[in-house]
């Protein structure tokens, strides 16, 4: 009879998934399934100490999958599922979230309680438009609060949201969208933080605060190794760097251009960061998604290249990315005026 040494825990983080080990002295038959899916049905021999060892992290992953929120408090749905095991006739279940962290000595369950799915700067400078969401799952019914700092040096705390147990959420904190939440004149910041029914806080206190958006600022989201949603606001210089090949073919003896390929590449510039700013947009780099706020619209990016070099010895940090839009057809979309052209123009030639 097979005996289960060690399995996932009863809440895991997929990257940092506890392998099963079984001990047996005959062949085991392994199956995985999520929900009626049958993900794995295989039979395993143990090995010469009579163990068997299976890491499920890869198809578990697999199954994982983070959306862009498209309301202010937007359920993950598909961040989070519970998993079902089945060793011979023995069977356990576990509930993964697509996250992980290096190092873990906590339980998943406890780091999740007081964490908000993220590793931003706690304090983090954001512009009025500059889209931001907050991450968190909840293991128990938990309150959103978000506290505003008045021009009159008063406070007033705001309930932002009601998350409820077993969900991970992804809401809105935009500089724009959670200041129009309270009236009167307030000064340019607040927190956000989590608590459970007796007010006793959770997670840590986010803090956001207004920053002028830069001209050179560019705005890109990525998706997390939390399993939650990043933005950050770029200044560093912005290279176009397309990559073009023409084609040409010889017909009646005249040469005639065919078709070729033009990808149009970007080269961008994170521009100067602080070590914990720099520390935290290495996830920019790893990540499985990233996008680009583009005139308004939110564009699925891919990069292709990257070049960091850290120093010890500096205090400020930068590195460089190469990219494209995802959905890039080589078309053009230039703005055109509706005005009536001026009728008098006055035409000065050179002397």
């Amino acid at each position: 009879m097979a005996t289960i040494i060690s399995k996932p825990a009863t809440l895991s983080l997929a990257y940092n998934l506890t392998k099963f080990k079984i001990s047996s002295t005959v062949e085991i038959r392994f199956k995985l399934s999520l929900g009626a899916t049958l993900l794995i049905d295989e039979s395993y021999t143990p090995d010469t100490n009579n163990e068997i060892e299976i890491d499920v992290t890869d198809i578990v992953l697999e199954q994982l999958t983070l959306s862009l929120p498209t309301t202010d408090l937007f359920i993950q749905g598909n961040i989070v599922k519970t998993f079902t095991a089945l060793v011979d006739d023995i069977e356990s279940t576990f509930t993964c979230i697509r996250a992980g962290v290096e190092n873990l000595t906590d339980t998943a369950a406890n780091w999740l309680k007081y964490n908000w799915l993220t590793w931003q700067p706690q304090v983090k400078q954001v512009s009025s438009s500059q889209p931001e969401w907050l991450s968190y799952y909840a293991q128990e019914t938990c309150y959103v609060k978000v506290k505003f700092y008045m021009s009159d040096n008063t406070t007033f705390t705001h309930a932002l949201a009601t998350l409820n147990a077993g969900n991970c959420y992804s809401i809105n904190t935009q500089f724009a969208h959670i200041m129009s939440l309270h009236e009167g004149s307030k000064q340019g910041y607040y927190d956000v933080w989590v608590e459970n029914g007796a007010a006793v806080v959770l997670s840590y206190a986010q803090r956001y605060i207004y920053k002028a958006s830069e001209l050179t600022d560019e705005v890109f989201l990525f998706e997390n190794s939390l399993g939650g949603i990043d933005s950050a606001a770029l200044a560093g210089e912005s290279i176009f760097a397309p990559e073009v090949e023409h084609a040409l073919a010889l017909y009646n003896e005249e040469s005639e251009q065919i078709d070729g390929t033009a990808i149009r590449y970007f080269r961008k510039s994170t521009g100067w960061k602080s070590k914990t700013e720099y520390k935290w947009l290495w996830e920019i780099i790893r990540a499985v998604r990233c996008f680009k706020v583009d005139a308004g619209v939110i564009r699925r990016i891919t990069i292709k290249e990257s070049g960091l070099n850290d120093s010890s010895m500096e205090d400020m940090k930068s590195f460089e990315f190469v990219y494209r839009i995802a959905l890039d057809k080589g078309l053009l979309n230039i703005p055109r005026s509706a005005d009536p052209l001026p009728e008098n123009l006055e035409i000065t030639t050179p002397e």
